[in-house]
Order: C-alpha cells, then sequence, then structure tokens
C-alpha cells in the first residue's frame, strides 16, 4: 500500500504550487500568439531580443541574458576564456537585465541595468564596467567595430579606439584610449559601427555618418574625401536607422530598401557592381520588415533583408553567406533556403549570416570554421542550420 501521510501530502502541494507559480510568472513576458522553443534541457526561451554578428562571432540575448558563440582567440566571446565556442555560451556578465550587446571584430560591449561592459581585445577576457566621460544617466546604446567602439548616454554619442579615419567623429584622426564626444553636439537615438566608420541618428534629425568614405560609404553623395572625421548627413532620404559594414550600407525609405557605398560584389542590390555615393534601390524588394550588412577589412560585403517573413540575401557568396546553397556573388536578392519558419530577424558577420525565427529558434549558414554558426560543429554550410539554443 502506498504511504498517504502528511510528508507526501505537503510534498505534493508544493509541486502543485510550483507548477502553477511557474506559469504565471511566464505569462508575464509570453502572449496568447507568441510561440516559444524549448531549450535542450527542456526550459522555455520566453523571448529573444535582440540577435547580432561580427566577424566570426554571434551573440543573441535570450530571456535577458546574454550568449555568444564562435571565435574567442581574443576573449570577444566574454566567458573567461580565449577558446573557440561552438555552441552559445553564456557571457560572463553581472546579474542584471542585458539590454544591448555588441560585436565587433575581436572585442564586444553590453548593457546591464543601464551600465556598460566590454571584454576582448584591449580589454580583459572578462567582461568589466567602463566608465563613459561626464556619463549622468544609464547607457542607452553601444556599437563595437574593428578596434573602435561608440556608446549613447544622456542622448549624446561618445567614441572611443583607433582614429586612423577619423572613425570616432571627434574631428581629429588621433586615437583614444577613454570615450570622447563626437564633434557635433546632436540628440542622438540609435548608432551602427563598422570596421571604419559609424552613423547615427536621432529623433529630430536624420541619419549621420562620420570615418572612412571609400567609394562613397558615408552616404553624403561623394566619394571624396575619402574621411570625415565629423558628422556629416546622410543624402538619401533615410527614415530608418542605416546599418554599415566594411564598406557599404543600407537603410529603410518608407520600406524601400537604399544601399550605397562599393559594390564590386553586388552587395547593394540594385542588379550592377558599380559602386555608389548616392543611395540606390535595391531591386524587387519593398516592405522591408528587417535588414541586415556585413562585411570586413577584405572587399567581400553582403546584404539581407526580410520581406513578408522570407529572408533574401546578395552579395559576396563566399563560403555560403548567400544561404542558398551555392558560393556565387548575386548582384540581386536571392531567397535563402531551408529556413523552417517566418524570421524577425536578420544579422551578418564576415563570412556567415543568421536569421531569427519567429518560433524563437536561431539559424546560421556561411562559414562556420569558428563555432560561428553555433550548431556544435566547426564546418561551413552553404544552408541554414539550427542554432543549439
Amino acid at each position: 500500500m502506498p504511504r498517504c501521510d502528511a510528508a507526501v501530502y505537503n510534498d505534493q502541494v508544493r509541486v502543485a504550487l510550483l507548477v502553477v507559480a511557474t506559469l504565471i510568472a511566464g505569462c508575464g513576458r509570453i502572449g496568447f500568439d507568441e510561440q516559444v522553443a524549448p531549450s535542450p534541457d527542456g526550459r522555455l526561451i520566453d523571448h529573444i531580443d535582440q540577435l547580432v554578428a561580427y566577424a566570426n562571432q554571434t551573440c543573441v540575448i535570450v530571456n535577458d541574458a546574454a550568449l555568444c558563440w564562435g571565435a574567442n582567440d581574443a576573449g570577444q566571446l566574454g566567458d573567461e576564456s580565449t577558446v573557440d565556442r561552438t555552441v552559445p555560451t553564456p557571457v560572463h556578465l553581472p546579474a542584471g537585465i542585458v539590454t544591448r550587446i555588441s560585436q565587433g571584430e575581436s572585442h564586444a560591449c553590453a548593457i546591464v541595468e543601464g551600465v556598460l561592459y566590454c571584454w576582448g581585445a584591449t580589454f580583459d577576457v572578462k567582461p568589466a564596467a567602463f566608465p563613459l566621460a561626464n556619463a549622468i544617466g544609464p547607457v542607452a546604446e553601444v556599437g563595437c567595430g574593428r578596434g573602435l567602439s561608440c556608446a549613447i548616454v544622456d542622448a549624446r554619442a561618445q567614441c572611443w579606439g583607433i582614429n586612423s579615419a577619423g572613425q570616432l567623429g571627434d574631428g581629429t584622426q588621433t586615437d583614444r584610449a577613454t570615450p570622447a564626444p563626437i564633434a557635433d553636439a546632436i540628440e542622438l537615438a540609435t548608432l551602427s559601427v563598422g570596421d571604419d566608420h559609424a552613423c547615427a541618428q536621432g529623433p529630430a534629425i536624420g541619419p549621420v555618418c562620420w570615418g572612412h568614405n571609400d567609394d562613397g560609404a558615408l552616404g553624403f553623395g561623394a566619394a571624396v574625401p575619402d574621411i570625415s572625421s565629423t558628422p556629416t548627413f546622410v543624402v538619401a532620404d533615410v527614415t530608418a536607422m542605416p546599418q554599415i559594414a566594411g564598406w557599404h550600407a543600407c537603410g529603410l525609405a518608407t520600406g524601400n530598401l537604399l544601399c550605397w557605398g562599393r559594390n564590386t560584389e553586388g552587395e547593394l542590390g540594385d542588379g550592377t557592381l558599380t559602386s555608389s555615393a548616392l543611395a540606390v534601390q535595391v531591386k524587387g524588394l519593398a516592405n522591408v520588415e528587417a535588414f541586415a550588412v556585413g562585411g570586413g577589412p577584405t572587399d567581400f560585403d553582403a546584404s539581407c533583408a526580410i520581406v513578408g517573413g522570407l529572408v533574401s540575401c546578395w552579395g559576396a557568396g563566399t563560403q555560403g553567406r548567400l544561404g542558398n546553397g551555392d558560393v556565387q556573388s548575386s548582384p540581386v536578392p536571392v531567397p535563402v533556403t531551408g529556413l523552417p519558419a517566418a524570421a524577425r530577424a536578420v544579422a551578418i558577420g564576415y563570412d556567415h549570416a543568421c536569421a531569427l525565427l519567429v518560433t524563437n529558434e536561431i539559424y546560421c549558414w556561411g562559414a562556420g570554421t569558428r563555432g560561428q554558426l553555433g550548431d556544435g560543429k566547426q564546418q561551413s554550410s552553404l544552408t541554414p542550420v539550427r542554432v543549439a539554443l
């Protein structure tokens, strides 16, 4: 006969209450129309807030915590090691809600409860708080590139790091180890940092860019001068924050995607291989929901966009980065094949790309020899593979 004493009864009550409490807590973030994906240990992924990629790394914010995978030779994954990771690995940040994360070529930064933390090259392998100049309020945004970083605090941008192309925006070409405000005291809310240049946008102004301007990458309508050490307005009527990569940039204009800069691999998506200092419209796309650009110090940039939940990519197809089963480049968007559900975000590194699906799954494709595809392997893939969240 089974026991039916007070101890057993109390255990059963505690288990029941725990289940109810878990369900109630989850309802605070999960709507009835949302879908969730279970992690390998059975826990629900409540929400994924950001997906980023740069160089050979990928990061994501899951349930308010940061996870990264891929190359880690400079400690850029933030797990206090220099070992490459083939699956998402927690960044060793202090307790608190992670609101933003950004990967650069060999370092990264994140915002936790309004405080900026950085790690990797020029920093330590362990994330540490990084103070900004004369900051009063919380840090609102951060972006990392190749040897430089920028952040927005008190509605103003500050940058630090390498400045040979004026990429710190302070009116000089002098490297800075500590943050300094960009030259113009303009109110800003969002930013994007690339290899040697950066862009930002404010609530009352259109986007401005600064840094290297090879082939018109800054978008102010001319390829000369080849650098601008102060913010310059983008000529295109861009209504959403531009995203920049190694040699080109793209931005939204009432649902149409416009791109400018170098186009040797077709990364501008206008059907040509002609670079342009003026924005050109990407062919065949309308009502773009999200987009991303990628590239690096080598001349192999690419772009991706989401329309109706479907992902298309164009530009350099090296390592299968366009996700269509081929390594050929394309000057017009081609569909990514093999995604099992609609996508809501996309990110691109040097030779790989990833998409966040509405099911809260992440799929990546392209170069994978450093583990940047997150599927537990060190293999490249011409088509999307599921990240082992």
